[in-house]
């Protein structure tokens, strides 16, 4: 209906599961470009020094409630 989309396939990659529902809840946030760069550089900031195996998941920090609650 003119509306742009995107089709993605997982493949089934466990990285990727949550896609669709990390997708819902950045709309639900109502998050743009901007607050999603945000949270991103933040979550890039946190990730810099720690090793690999101690980075926290951004797609389940996203999924919490609470995390980026400052993000506008």
């Amino acid at each position: 209906a003119g509306v742009p989309h995107l089709i993605y396939y997982t493949f089934h990659h466990e990285e990727l599961i949550q896609l669709e529902e990390v997708v819902s809840a950045i709309k639900d946030k109502k998050w743009g470009v901007k607050q999603l760069m945000q949270v991103i550089r933040m979550y890039c900031m946190t990730c810099q020094n720690c090793p690999r195996r101690e980075r926290p998941d951004l797609f389940q920090l996203i999924l919490k409630d609470d995390t980026f609650a400052d993000i506008a």
